[in-house]
């Protein structure tokens, strides 16, 4: 019920001065300075920290505090877990996804729903955890992570970022060995190669997709990366990259390779773009083309449309961005090499895409 008063920014690693008249008796919340997280504000109450409780001692720093996941689960686990982070996920059960939260603690993973059906709550100590493994949902979304004991299975998914939901938990387990694909991270290495903002989520990832360009050098194999923002594409190692907002883009249509037929897509940039009318041909001879465009390409683009409707036309001018732009730069494992393109459509080769 007190007035809330902003004090400063935390920086990295640094520190922010409270106020003398607030150093007593005060409770120092904090907001991200990000975009598009679940909350503004800490909640005062439970996660707030009371500056009494440091000058007397008994501030835990570590300790997240959820009342909620403190009730649900502390019979369940006793003594005292440090709840280290929540994410929002589905637990899929025999194909059921029973949508939920998946709490992290130093001691086991929780994950609990309450839906249709009734209450489920899943504790797994981090101690009998045979195997951790990043895995896809129907093979190309990667946003699911799989956790075996020795008597059970678990495949959580739907996870906004498995990235730092994996590395979280691997960081807490006893035996890292049990890790089968840690340094195997496509969704962060795209993440970091095209500089995505936490808002940008990767919604499908293709290996296997050939770029075709108008220039006589044969077709380049690489990643189509879906993002709800952007339509992207990268060279295996990452050092040649191609990006085009979805507000910058007329239509995507299905069209014909001539070595494979009806495996081919073209998406074409709005006149007046910073890129003009430019095409981009994709073309793989592993993906189920119709099912890419219409399930996962049309929604993402379909939505950018809305959005820019709405927006009018300053707005969608500025969101549109470089339409086509190659991106430049290094990155982990890169050497910084841009793809350049001659212009509209194209035609060519075959492909390869396939995702474990």
């Amino acid at each position: 019920g007190g007035k809330l008063e902003t004090i400063g920014v935390l920086p990295p690693g640094g520190a922010v001065a409270v106020p003398l008249r607030a150093a007593r008796d005060g409770t120092v919340c904090v907001r991200p300075l990000v975009q598009g997280l679940d909350y503004l504000w800490s909640n005062p109450e439970s996660e707030g920290i009371k500056l009494r409780a440091v000058h007397d001692g008994t501030i835990r720093l570590t300790q997240q505090v959820d009342p909620r996941f403190q009730k649900i689960f502390s019979a369940k686990l006793g003594g005292d877990p440090t709840l280290v982070a929540w994410y929002n996920c589905a637990n899929d059960v025999e194909g059921v996804l029973r949508q939920g939260v998946l709490y992290v603690t130093d001691v086991a993973l929780c994950h609990y729903s309450n839906i249709i059906g009734g209450e489920v709550k899943d504790v797994i100590l981090l101690a009998n955890i045979t195997s951790l493994e990043k895995v896809y949902t129907a093979y190309v979304f990667p946003n699911a992570i799989r956790v075996a004991t020795a008597k059970k299975v678990w495949v959580f998914r739907t996870l906004r970022n498995r990235a730092e939901a994996y590395r979280t938990i691997l960081g807490l387990l006893p035996d890292k060995s049990v890790a089968t694909n840690a340094a195997d991270d496509l969704d962060e290495t795209a993440r970091r190669a095209f500089a995505l903002a936490p808002a940008d989520t990767i919604q499908a990832l293709h290996s296997s997709v050939f770029l075709h360009t108008d220039t006589p050098s044969p077709p380049t194999q690489g990643y189509l990366i879906l993002t709800t923002k952007h339509v992207l594409w990268a060279s295996p190692d990452f050092s040649q990259r191609r990006r085009l907002p979805w507000a910058g883009v007329a239509s995507a249509e299905k069209r014909k390779s001539f070595v494979i037929r009806n495996n081919a897509i073209e998406i074409l940039g709005a006149p007046g773009g910073a890129g003009g009318a430019e095409k981009v041909f994709l073309s793989s001879s592993k993906w189920d083309r119709d099912a890419v465009l219409s399930d996962e390409i049309l929604p993402l683009f379909h939505a950018a449309s809305k959005l820019q409707t709405e927006a009018g036309p300053t707005d969608a001018g500025a969101a549109s961005g470089n339409l086509g732009a190659t991106v430049a730069g290094s990155t982990a494992g890169a050497r910084g090499e841009d793809v350049s393109e001659a212009g509209s459509s194209a035609r060519a080769s075959s492909r390869q895409r396939t995702l474990s």
